[in-house]
């Protein structure tokens, strides 16, 4: 009984079994990864079950050589005490194509446990054969210095033509406006496919803003056709430049160190086997680009009052006012500057507020998209004000101008002028210490006041006698040059406690950092942005002397820039500080920006504390 029992239990184990996988059965094609006319080439069929009975029709141009060939793979594994079972079968293609072109394959079906299923048509080229083929000598393009595979050779060992490996510079214009971006493209073309890359140095760009174009994935063997010969290429680095200055502006060769794996020939008459097996040889070789020049144009002239050097096509927008407000209450305004351009090196407009509200630092943002069309995307400005006063307002028209190389012309956004009608809100109207709401009241001040009338009657300081007067105006004397020598006593020791507090600034900022870790560890993000806010105004507020009542960016800036600290510090000690002000509010699950974050605080702080800070009233 036991026995049966157990046999039961054993088919219905296969039968789930089997019924998962069928469940998850692909059906997939592999293209060749070359394929030359008159060459043969194949191309698989993958099923990740047990599969038969093919069916596949090819288009015209392609001859079946051979196939399919079936070839079968099994495996089982218990992890945990769960036991997996999987399995795959290839259908293997030998073909050849009689003319180059675009081939595409449709769907093909197998059976699987009885059921159909087809997998996804498929497209591949065929290229026609050079002068001379690519070589054959693996599949990979790598960064790594490969060690072990075989005897390593200068170029001139073998001969190894220049055509035969070379990286070039490809330049999308050569001609262009100050300011326009233009693509370059830096690819490795070589007859070999085995190929590692030992060093590469790419030119330094002189009188140009360079920017990046990021790599999709890792770096891909493709075949393409150049100069009438088939190369395996790979696309190495992707830029945008954009020139800073008119003129002829030249950019130097760049140097690459590769290591390519090419076919040796065996000479040796007495090696029997010379004539059935290849042999291979690793070659070094050293490639470099050719220099090219850009013929950069200036921007025509005269230049609008309002142009900053927005260059590309731009559209400004604005979002947020209402043309209602309350004293007392936040009104708000967004600039949102799109298009594609230069919007990297863009500088937004600015808003002229009406005098009467209260404007605090604007938080800015932007999404920008860098891609081989160029970089595209937006960014914005928000400003936070408040009304002081009642009455009606207008905020002028916003302007922003931009040169637009396609039309070689300047063009202009414009925002227009905004009437805003403010009324007395619930609590104070005045934010600067003033006891009065609007500007009237400031005019009926006056009937408010009475005069006090003097009397006739002397006081009673006039009948003391005179010894007694100027006795009490040596005690008075007397007290006063002793509270001014305290004074004095107590202004040095705060000034030497500032200089303590400074001194020790740079080791009270260290702990505010490791608290940061410490919370970034436990997962909390808004007490990790707060401990990073935190210990950088403490920091700002010991080593530069500044009372943490009167720390704002304008004070922060004041006294960075009279020690004689950078622009770019100051720069970045502002964007910092307003980062960390917003993250707070909204605390970001990134983790590149918290890492950046914490980064550009830590150098902000190295920053400082390489520099000689003075008190500065």
């Amino acid at each position: 009984m036991s026995r049966r029992v157990f046999h039961i239990i054993a088919s219905l184990l296969v039968l789930s079994l089997t019924a998962q996988a069928a469940d998850k059965v692909t059906v997939r094609v592999s293209p060749p990864q070359e394929a030359v006319v008159g060459e043969p080439f194949r191309i698989q069929l993958i099923v990740s079950d047990k599969a038969s009975d093919p069916q596949w029709t090819f288009p015209s141009g392609l001859e079946v050589l051979y196939g399919p060939a079936v070839s079968r793979s099994s495996s089982t594994s218990i992890i945990n005490g769960k036991m997996s079972r999987s399995s795959s079968t290839s259908f293997t293609y030998t073909l050849m194509a009689d003319h180059a072109g675009s081939y595409s394959l449709p769907s093909a079906t197998v059976k699987v446990g009885g059921a159909t299923y087809r997998s996804g048509a498929t497209t591949f080229k065929v290229y026609e054969p050079s002068a001379v083929s690519p070589g054959a000598s693996g599949s990979s393009v790598s960064g790594d210095d490969g060690e072990g595979k075989g005897k390593i050779s200068e170029a001139e060992a073998v001969h190894l033509s220049n055509d035969a490996l070379q990286v070039v510079a490809n330049v999308s214009k050569t001609t262009v406006y100050e300011q326009e971006a233009l693509l370059v493209t830096y690819k490795l073309y070589s007859r070999y496919q085995g190929i590692q890359i030992e060093s590469a140095n790419f030119p330094e760009y002189d009188g140009f803003v360079k920017q990046e174009i990021p790599q999709s994935g890792p770096l891909q063997l493709d075949i393409e056709q150049y100069r009438g010969k088939n190369y395996y290429t790979v696309t190495l680095l992707r830029q945008l430049l954009f020139p800073q200055k008119p003129g002829k502006l030249s950019v130097p060769s760049g140097s690459f160190g590769l290591l390519v794996t090419v076919p040796s020939q065996n000479n040796d008459p007495d090696d029997f086997f010379s004539g059935f097996f290849d042999s291979y040889q690793r070659v070094r070789k050293k490639v470099t680009t050719k220099p090219f020049t850009v013929n950069v144009k200036p921007l025509p002239t005269p230049k609008p009052d309002d142009f900053t050097g927005a260059v590309g096509n731009f559209k400004l927008t604005s979002d947020g006012l209402h043309q209602s407000a309350k004293t007392g209450e936040s009104v708000q305004m967004k600039l949102t500057l799109s298009g594609e351009g230069n919007l990297k090196l863009s500088t937004l407009p600015e808003v002229q507020w009406p005098e009467g509200f209260e404007v605090y630092d604007p938080q800015e943002e932007d999404d920008i998209q860098v891609t081989a069309g160029g970089a595209s995307g937006w960014k914005s400005i928000e400003y936070f004000a408040i009304p002081r006063y009642e009455g009606t307002y207008t905020i002028p028209e916003v302007t922003f101008s931009y040169f637009d190389p396609n039309t070689g012309s300047y063009k202009r956004e414009v925002i227009p002028a905004q009437k805003i009608q403010v009324e007395k809100g619930n609590g104070s109207a005045v934010s600067d210490g003033s006891a009065f709401g609007s500007r009237d009241a400031l005019k009926r001040l006056g009937n408010d006041i009475r005069y006090l009338k003097p009397t006739g009657s002397l006081t009673h300081l006039s009948r003391v006698s005179l010894r007694t007067y100027w006795l009490l105006y040596g005690v008075v004397l007397l007290v006063g040059v002793i509270a001014f020598f305290l004074i004095r006593t107590r202004r040095a020791g705060s000034v030497e406690n500032s200089h303590n507090r400074a001194r020790r600034a740079g080791k009270m900022a260290r702990k505010y950092l490791k608290l940061a870790e410490k919370e970034r560890a436990k997962g909390d993000n808004m007490a990790y942005y707060e401990a990073l806010l935190n210990g950088l105004n403490s920091y700002l507020c010991a080593k530069l002397h500044i009372p943490p009542s009167d720390l704002s960016k304008e004070r922060i800036a004041e006294v960075m820039r009279a020690n004689g600290l950078s622009d770019e510090l100051v720069s970045r000690t502002l964007s910092v500080q307003s980062d960390l002000e917003l993250a707070r509010f909204a605390p970001s699950e990134e983790g590149g920006l918290r890492d950046e974050l914490y980064k550009t605080s830590s150098e902000v702080i190295d920053g400082i504390e390489a520099s000689k800070i003075k008190i500065i009233d």
